[in-house]
């Protein structure tokens, strides 16, 4: 394990000298030069206490916050260049510049994402109702996905478009993968798994362990990463990224997986 040291990044943010022409939210994070466009990286967002999502960007050891964009946020998910969120009566896709895309009438109450790792979709998962979505920018459809009275603690995407969850059911936990039917493909138990838990899209598992994670690969393969204290929420960002919100208001880590030399660091405080 690594901890994350400063980088010295180029293309980070730096305050406007005086009389510099002041640029739009996405012309400051993507601008041309030489005819090539360039991004600035991302790795997820956060959401500050107003209910504003803020985009963390730059590289491991040097992140920033962009402004806060959207409003009433009460969930979102957050891939490359675009989110979904939810709100108390809607579901949202927002673009690289968190503007609203699309907007989809919801019931109240929260919402659980897993974003395809290789393209802009995502599951959405309603609690309140117990309905399935797969969202892309311009379709919100409904997925014939059924929980038999289990609770959903994580969801995830698959590759070939199947739907992963960790469920809860009478005290057990459960990994289930869904084929695109509702079929489902794979149920077994996790006898040591505890909450909070993630799964991934590959079928990988985090999970809370005392002051650290443990990390199940699809293999069975398992490690464990010491954290400064107990995780109280996990979230996967990005291809190897987990959002760690630790317990007790002690702020929120990024961890990069990359087995043998695990990266932690810090995050901005996504403050009001």
């Amino acid at each position: 394990m690594r901890r994350c040291t400063a980088l010295a990044v180029v293309w980070a943010a730096l305050p406007l000298a005086d009389g510099a022409v002041k640029k739009s939210p996405a012309q400051a994070e993507a601008y041309a030069t030489g005819g090539v466009r360039l991004a600035t990286p991302r790795a997820g967002c956060l959401l500050d206490r107003t209910g504003r999502i803020r985009w963390v960007l730059g590289l491991p050891g040097s992140f920033l916050l962009s402004a806060p964009s959207g409003s009433g946020v009460l969930a979102a998910g957050c891939g490359e260049g675009f989110a979904v969120v939810k709100t108390a009566d809607s579901l949202e896709w927002l673009d690289a510049a968190g503007q609203p895309v699309r907007s989809w009438p919801a019931p109240p109450g929260q919402a659980l994402f897993g974003l395809a790792a290789d393209r802009a979709e995502a599951v959405v998962y309603l609690p309140e109702t117990g309905q399935w979505f797969l969202a892309t920018e311009g379709h919100l459809r409904p997925l014939p996905v059924t929980l038999g009275g289990a609770e959903a603690l994580a969801v995830a995407l698959g590759g070939d478009g199947s739907v992963a969850a960790v469920v809860r059911r009478l005290g057990r936990l459960w990994a289930v993968r869904f084929a695109p039917d509702g079929y489902i493909r794979e149920e077994r138990e996790l006898a040591e798994a505890v909450a909070p838990i993630l799964i991934r899209e590959d079928g990988a598992l985090v999970w809370g362990d005392g002051e650290g994670i443990v990390i199940e690969a699809g293999s069975g393969a398992r490690r464990r990463v010491a954290l400064p204290a107990a995780p109280a929420e996990l979230a996967a960002t990005g291809e190897r990224g987990i959002r760690v919100r630790l317990a007790t208001g002690q702020g929120q880590l990024f961890v990069r997986l990359d087995e043998g030399r695990d990266e932690i660091c810090r995050l901005p405080e996504a403050g009001q």
